[in-house]
């Protein structure tokens, strides 16, 4: 990996870190795929044979072990196998031998062990089971987190610590570079009334926004701006516009709303009588 890469690599790294948008956690995990390219945590998938169901779950442990368990018409539960992998080939030295815990097991079943693959780039697991003379082909899906969150502890423990102070100097400026996207919801209870926010960033530089309480909004396809942490409705002071024509109906101001890069979290601001209703919208997905 050459150091274009490498800074490109921690570069993203920090911006996931921060609170990603959904834009940054797709480019990390594209980039992170094509240099990490082994599999990692638990993996697990179902198929139905001739109307059986036959679960298989792999978890590698660490890089000499791993555990295989399969449940429904074919039972087998072996906590500790040795593991190889390499060039998308998952191998299991012992499971050929007899007296070897998935050996024995698929045996008593009749069945074999034929294969077992992986993918990096989809990050799946594909085993192969031999069952007289049908080849059982079962996909295992990642069960734990996606690969950003994976490689965490792995980038942490590679990375020098350096004070807060100094890593806010270093990484301000990719944190800040982030826009708010995706769906952000958040509830609250104000003198006894509950409120509901929900915001919707379009790909079009508008955003839905409703609000479910004693003020009741549904304003769709809002025009907005941002910059430095502030979205901007462009349209709230024009009569006519939907946002602008709720809140004067229930004589409600939209004081602000601002985007913390930090957390990636919407803080909206509404005056309502002599009401605040100011809560926080997390990101959603």
């Amino acid at each position: 990996m050459n150091f274009s890469y490498i800074a490109l690599f921690f570069c993203l790294f920090a911006v996931v870190s921060a609170g990603p948008s959904a834009r940054a956690k797709d480019l990390f995990e594209r980039v992170t795929r094509a240099y990490l390219t082994d599999p990692q945590g638990t993996y697990s998938g179902s198929t139905t044979v001739i109307g059986q169901t036959i679960t298989v779950t792999i978890t590698v442990i660490d890089s000499t072990t791993a555990s295989l368990t399969t449940s429904g018409a074919l039972t087998v539960n072996c906590p500790k196998e040795e593991y190889s992998y390499q060039n998308g080939v998952i191998s299991l030295p012992t499971a050929g031998n007899a007296g070897d815990c998935i050996h024995d097991a698929l045996d008593n079943n009749g069945a074999s062990l034929n294969s077992i693959t992986y993918d990096p780039k989809s990050d799946q697991v594909t085993a192969k089971l031999q069952y007289s003379f049908l080849v059982i082909s079962i996909q295992l899906k990642h069960k734990s987190d996606p690969i950003s969150a994976r490689v965490n502890t792995a980038v942490v423990a590679s990375v020098p610590q350096i004070p807060l102070r100094e890593a806010f100097l270093k990484y301000f400026v990719v944190y800040s570079l982030q826009d708010p996207s995706g769906t952000y919801k958040g509830s609250k209870s104000i003198l006894g009334e509950d409120f509901t926010g929900i915001i919707v960033i379009n790909s079009d530089s508008t955003f839905d926004f409703s609000l479910s309480g004693a003020v009741s909004i549904n304003c769709n396809n809002e025009p907005y701006t941002y910059a430095n942490g502030v979205v901007t409705v462009t349209n709230l002071g024009v009569a006519g516009d939907c946002l602008h024509d709720v809140l004067s109906q229930y004589g409600a101001t939209l004081k602000s709303i601002d985007y913390d890069t930090s957390t990636d979290t919407i803080n909206v601001d509404i005056k309502y009588a002599f009401i605040n209703i100011d809560f926080a919208l997390q990101h959603q997905g």
